[in-house]
């Protein structure tokens, strides 16, 4: 009686907790409060999990706060704010998983954030040395006087005569070889029509079978092309690349396979370095640059991802024991004539007598009986356990990630040596090795070029069981339960692995013979013991990407690199020069090239049909001016380029104390050939702090290694930046990350992030700025 008003009471109270909740869940949910409403139904429905109105109640209240959710995330990243959207879209999900537009753009989000966080790291030293070293391996440039497009023809014409008109046009001198007399007598009829000095030495020379080498700034020699004279006159060069992910031995071997080719003179030679995990290569220039390529684009960094897993391990013993358990289920008989026998089983402690002893007769007091115990059983229990643990796994792609949660069992393993040399007797030695046992998880993941993770998985949850004999030792049994799978899972899709579970039910019944087959007595003369085990595991698994295999363009992009046996990136090696007067004419978003000074000479421009070209005196043709197009008038100004625009972003509009840090980044768009960028940024030195400035890679372009000063003035709230790329020629377009400020808020107030400052081009020209600043709040 008492148990039952203990159980209505109980009852009682949970539903009334029940109620309470969904009544504040219906205060929250008529207040707007949806987030508030999900917690509180959901608290009710986790009393009563039959009661279907609160089942519809919370469903209504998820869709409610994702829409709310929805349209917050949607704002701010119209917004442009990306970092405080992406725990609304997270939040999108929370609500309502099958939501695959958020589920996209929170991933895209998260990709975005993750490159802009390897983009504001500052660039390893490595980086400059190996860029100072690729300019030490190149070979003399060849600058000729005038690097003006060649308009020319020939008919009927010697190789020699062919070569000497273009040296007298361009203002270099050309020396032959010795055993290239053959070759130059020859006659050629070619038309060269706007075509550089590099363009018109590769034509006419290739279709003659003979190839140059840049002896200094005006000078060339010309040799045939064969195996013999590359090898004569070719200069090697030797290079260490220092693998920072790569395995030396598989990148030497892909090396060789790349360049391995037949008929190249000389053979590149190829060592890896295990120890240094370096690759030691031996070749021309031209085979160098292939080289410097195929090492970079394969010595990649592998990707990294964390996987949150959940396991919940649920287990339930239940165990009966009920009737009569005698200790011994048999009878004792002793005889003993002379003396009682002591104690013990079977009579094992009864005396000898004499035999003599029996002569004088055998009476019933001689003989003793020993009953075994009995003991009544009625036990019941009924025992729960549950087990939750939560890792967090991080590994790189390609490598195991191991979780072990249990124990660690001995299993003795037995070998037998002998005793000495040569002899028979063997001794047995005993060693134990220990095997995890309880829930292990085995994951080897890989992530794709789509940001796709693929998961090979084994779980495996083992238990310890009964004993078993074997040799006459007792060793211990493990009960395993294993599944090996093959997942392929998008970047915060979670993945349910259930259905471990294991049942073993034993009964065991001892008692009488016959009588415990008789259902009405069988607990007088039986003793029954049941035990029933239940065991489930049930784990979820959530992989995100850490690090991507951060491809570039230029990883994608073909290397060309000439024929099979003429080897060289782009065809012929970069023997020209650029000019360094004219840059602009390569640059196609800039037709007309800079306007010319007030006053300077107009370099003189050949007639169509011309042979030669007349050479121009260097002073005819200052710093920064084009040459003119044909067809137009050298007065003719081009179109200015719009102005570059430089922004600051900053995480929100609202900034919180003791918060941060908070970055900054500092975003040029649309910039036109810059190639110095002088930056001041001031605020306001109450509301924010300073703690680091940071170098962006806008100016790395072209793999120039910039200069990056930078000065804070914490007191007048002023940070000075100035990039500079050193012996540039050629600037940095386009849009890109210039740097990043890490700001700490330092007291609650409004203030102006405001940038100002100047651009040049490498002709020292300006380059138009829109600057435009960033306010934020402190609350």
């Amino acid at each position: 009686m008492r148990g039952a008003v203990a159980l209505a009471l109980m009852a009682a109270v949970l539903a009334g907790c029940a109620v309470r909740s969904y009544k504040r869940g219906e205060e929250a949910a008529r207040a707007g409060d949806w987030d508030a409403a999900v917690t509180y139904y959901r608290q009710a429905l986790q009393e009563h999990p039959d009661r279907s109105e609160y089942r519809i109640a919370l469903e209504r209240a998820m869709l409610e706060a994702a829409a709310v959710h929805r349209s917050k995330a949607q704002v701010l990243d119209r917004e442009g704010d990306i970092a405080a959207a992406l725990p609304a879209y997270r939040r999108i999900l929370d609500y309502d998983p099958g939501d695959r537009d958020s589920m996209r753009r929170a991933a895209e989000i998260e990709r975005t954030l993750r490159d802009q966080a390897e983009a504001e790291r500052p660039r390893p030293r490595i980086d400059a040395m190996r860029e100072e070293a690729r300019r030490k391996t190149q070979t003399p440039l060849l600058s000729p006087a005038s690097k003006t497009p060649l308009d020319l023809s020939f008919t009927e014409s010697s190789v020699r005569e062919v070569l000497s008109t273009i040296a007298s046009t361009t203002g270099i001198n050309i020396i032959y070889e010795s055993t290239a007399t053959k070759q130059l007598e020859q006659t050629i009829t070619i038309d060269l029509v706007d075509v550089t000095v590099e363009e018109a030495l590769d034509q006419v020379l290739t279709m003659n079978v003979l190839w140059y080498k840049v002896m200094n700034p005006r000078t060339i020699m010309v040799i045939p092309d064969n195996v013999q004279k590359r090898m004569q006159y070719e200069a090697q060069v030797i290079r260490t690349f220092y693998l920072s992910h790569s395995d030396a031995a598989e990148m030497a071997q892909v090396v060789k396979q790349m360049i391995g080719i037949p008929g190249v003179a000389p053979p590149p030679a190829i060592v890896g370095n295990k120890t240094q995990n370096s690759l030691t290569v031996r070749a021309s220039d031209r085979v160098i640059g292939i080289v410097e390529q195929i090492v970079t684009r394969n010595d990649r960094p592998p990707a990294e991802i964390t996987v949150d897993v959940e396991i919940l391990e649920v287990s339930r013993r239940r165990a009966k024991q009920i009737g009569v358990n005698l200790d011994q289920y048999r009878v004792g008989t002793i005889f003993s004539p002379e003396q009682a026998p002591g104690s013990g089983d079977d009579g094992a402690a009864a005396p000898p007598f004499n035999l003599n002893t029996i002569t004088r007769g055998v009476s019933p007091a001689d003989f003793y009986l020993s009953v075994p115990q009995a003991v009544v059983n009625f036990l019941e229990s009924d025992s729960r356990s549950r087990t939750l643990a939560k890792p967090q796994l991080r590994g790189m792609e390609g490598q195991e990630l191991v979780l072990n949660l249990g124990d660690q069992i001995p299993i003795p393993s037995t070998t037998f040596s002998g005793v000495a040399g040569g002899g028979a007797q063997f001794v047995p030695f005993t060693s134990f090795q220990y095997q995890p046992v309880g829930v292990n998880v085995t994951m080897t993941p890989r992530v794709t070029y789509d940001d796709e993770i693929l998961l090979e998985l084994v779980v495996e949850n083992s238990s310890l069981g009964e004993n078993v004999d074997i040799g006459g030792q007792s060793l211990p049994r493990i009960v395993s339960r294993r599944a090996e799978t093959f997942l392929r899972l998008r970047e915060g899709e979670a993945h349910l692995l259930a259905g471990l579970v294991q049942e073993r039910a034993t009964r065991a019944l001892t008692g009488l013979p016959g009588l415990i087959r008789i259902p009405a007595i069988q607990r007088l003369f039986g003793y029954t013991d049941d035990l029933n085990d239940e065991s489930d595991v049930i784990m979820l698994i959530t992989p995100r990407i850490v690090r991507t295999h951060e491809l570039s363009q230029d990883d994608l992009d073909p290397i060309h690199i000439g024929s099979q046996n003429r080897l060289g990136l782009s065809g012929p090696p970069p023997l020209i020069a650029p000019p360094p007067e004219a840059e602009e004419e390569q640059q196609p978003q800039v037709p007309g090239g800079v306007p010319p000074e007030p006053g300077a000479a107009a370099t003189e421009q050949p007639a169509p049909g011309e042979g030669t070209a007349e050479t121009p005196q260097p002073a005819q043709t200052p710093p920064g001016e084009a040459l003119p197009v044909e067809g137009q008038e050298q007065q003719q100004q081009p179109t200015p380029p719009s102005a570059a625009r430089v922004t600051v972003t900053v995480p929100g509009s609202e900034l919180a104390m003791g918060g941060g840090p908070y970055t900054a980044p500092i975003s040029v768009v649309g910039g036109s050939r810059v190639s110095t960028m002088s930056l001041t940024i001031t605020f306001d030195p109450s509301v924010l702090s300073v703690r680091t400035v940071q170098q962006g890679t806008y100016m790395n372009q072209g793999g120039v290694q910039p200069t990056f000063t930078q000065r804070v003035d914490p007191k007048a709230g002023r940070i000075d930046i100035t990039v500079t790329r050193p012996s540039d020629k050629l600037g940095a377009s386009g849009t890109g990350l210039l740097g990043a400020v890490l700001f700490d808020p330092v007291a609650a107030g409004s203030t102006q992030i405001a940038p100002s400052g100047v651009a040049t081009a490498p002709d020292g020209s300006p380059v138009s700025l829109q600057l435009d600043p960033a306010s934020v709040t402190v609350k």
